[in-house]
C-alpha cells in the first residue's frame, strides 16, 4: 500500500495500491473509517473489475496474471474486501479465465472439482487418466494444483 511513499497498511493482495488515501497521524496506515477512502477502495475495486475484459482482449490473463488476482485464500482484512468481490463477480459473469480448450470461460462454466467432473462428464473414465497425471506431475515439482487446475507456486505477500 502506497501513498506517495509506502504505508505500514497490510492489504493482503499481491499487487501495489498507490493512491491518495487519508492516513493517520503517523502516516504509517489509511483512516480506516474515512468515506473517501472507502470511496477510494470502490473505485480500485470497480477498475480492477473494469481492467480485466481489456488484459483478457491483450492476451495478458495468464496463470502468473492469475496468481496475483486475489481469491478466497487470501487473507484480505475488511476494507479490502471489495476487491475480492469484484474480482469474483467479474470472473463469473465474464469469459476470463483461460479454458483447457482454448479461449476463455467464465468461472461458472468451469469444473471446480473433481466430484463435478464425475457428475457432468459421462466419458470420465478416459480424462481420469489425463487429470491424475497432472496432478502426479505437480506433485514431483512441488506444485499445487490451484483454481480451474492453475499450476501454482509459492505465492508471496504484498511486493
Amino acid at each position: 500500500m502506497a501513498v506517495f511513499f509506502e504505508t505500514e497498511e497490510p492489504t493482503g493482495l499481491h499487487f501495489q495500491v498507490h493512491g491518495p488515501f487519508q492516513l493517520t497521524d503517523n502516516r504509517a496506515n489509511i483512516k480506516r473509517d474515512d468515506p473517501w477512502n472507502t470511496l477510494l477502495i470502490g473505485e480500485v475495486s470497480t477498475l480492477l473489475a473494469e481492467s480485466l475484459p481489456v488484459l483478457r482482449d491483450g492476451g495478458l490473463i495468464k496463470r502468473s496474471f492469475l496468481e496475483v488476482m486475489p481469491n478466497a485464500s487470501d487473507d484480505l482484512p475488511e476494507p479490502w474486501q471489495p476487491l475480492l468481490a469484484a474480482v469474483v463477480k467479474t470472473f463469473q459473469e465474464q469469459a476470463l479465465l483461460p479454458a483447457f480448450t482454448g479461449g476463455q470461460a467464465c468461472s461458472c462454466r468451469l469444473w471446480h472439482d473433481v466430484a463435478a467432473v464425475i457428475k457432468s462428464h459421462r466419458n470420465f473414465h478416459r480424462i481420469a487418466s489425463s487429470v491424475v497425471l497432472t496432478m502426479n506431475e505437480a506433485a514431483k515439482h512441488d506444485e499445487t494444483i490451484g483454481l480451474y487446475g492453475f499450476r501454482t507456486q509459492g505465492r508471496t505477500q504484498d511486493p
